[in-house]
This record gives C-alpha cells, structure tokens and sequence, in this order.
C-alpha cells in the first residue's frame, strides 16, 4: 500500500511537470533567474524523470543561459543525479516485482542476460547511441541485476557527448547559429558511424564460428 501511494505522488508529480513544462522552460529562460541556478538545477533534475520531454532542449537552454562550461555542469550532473534518482527509486519501489516479467519474453530475457553479464559496456553504448529515450533505459536497468556502481559511472560517461554537444550549440545558438548547425550536423554524423560500427561488431561477433 505504501509503495502504491509513492507511485501514486511520482506519477501526479510527472503529470504536473507535463501540463507545466512550457511555463517552467519559459521562468527557467528567461534572465532575471541567473542567480537561481539551484532551483534551475533542481528543475533540470525534475525534467529528467518525465517521458517525452527532450534533454536536449534543456541542455540548450542551459548553454544559452550560462554559457558552455556553466552550463555543462549543471545540465550533465542534473542528468546524471535524475538517472540515478529514479533507477534507485523504481528498484526499490518494483524491481523486485518487475524482474521475473522480463524472463517471460525470450527475446528480451536474452537481452537482459546479455545486459547483466556486461552492464557497464551494454550501458555505455545505450547512452553514447540515445535512441531508446533515457527513461525507458532508466526503468528497464532498474528491474534488471545490473548494479548501481556500473550504472551511475556507463550513464555518467555515456551522457557527456550528447550534453556537451546541445550545450554548446545552445552557447553557440543565439550569437553563431551558423556554428549551432553545424555542431548538430557534425554529431549527428559521428552518432551515425558508431550506430553503424557498433552493429558491425556484433555482427561480426555473432558469426564468429565456435572452434
């Protein structure tokens, strides 16, 4: 019952961040919030948790406020504090519970073996390659074996390239769009050729023949 009335206040939590999401990006941008980088921080965190509403955005608006080292620092470790928020939060709430509904599917128990004998590497190439949004990654590890160290240290690394790029295209955005534009193009090129290299090598790995 207690777990219920926490899952409870974390959805209306979500559901106000969404009906808000507009008026909240709008107080965190506009000027006279540059001395409440805490509270913007602690937002940052909040918009973290909800589904559908892209980082990167914030990330942008956090170059565009405190410019490029400010303002990773603030975005990178609100979105590390927020993933390892509700990984903790959703394992101790129903990882238990959880758990024995991913044996069920044999596709994904065997993703999730595979998951678990290399957590950091298979987590670390989640988060350098971000098409499944971070939530879903956040939910799925937290009903999963994968410990908390491994977690905190592939989701740490794995988010600095995708937040020093929209960082410092929104550093760039306002003064040098031009030089915004071409960030993004040339990030997403470089994602392009790892998601490439990246299927290549488990190919290449799985048709390995056994000796």
């Amino acid at each position: 019952m207690r777990k219920l009335g926490i899952l409870i206040v974390y959805l209306l939590l979500v559901a106000v961040i969404i009906v808000y999401k507009d008026e909240l990006l709008s107080w965190a941008g506009s000027r006279d919030t540059l001395s409440w980088w805490p509270l913007l921080w602690v937002i940052a965190v909040l918009l973290t948790l909800v589904p559908f509403i892209p980082y990167g955005a914030v990330a942008s608006l956090m170059g565009i406020k405190f410019g490029f080292l400010t303002g990773l620092a603030l975005s990178f470790s609100a979105s590390v504090a927020g993933s390892v928020l509700m990984f903790v939060f959703f394992r101790m709430l129903m990882g238990d519970a959880v758990r024995p509904y991913l044996s069920r599917y044999r596709y994904l128990d065997h993703f999730t073996v595979w998951f678990e004998r290399q957590p950091f590497i298979s987590l670390l190439m989640v988060r350098l390659i971000p098409v499944i949004p971070a939530q879903a990654v956040n939910l799925y590890c937290s009903a999963s074996n994968i410990p908390l160290l491994p977690f905190a240290l592939a989701t740490a690394i794995g988010k600095i390239p995708m937040i020093a790029v929209f960082v410092l295209a929104g550093d760039q955005l306002l003064d040098k769009p031009v030089h915004a534009l071409l960030i993004f193009s040339v990030y997403v090129v470089l994602l392009i050729g790892l998601m490439a290299g990246y299927r290549y090598c488990r190919r290449a790995g799985m048709e390995k023949p056994k000796l």
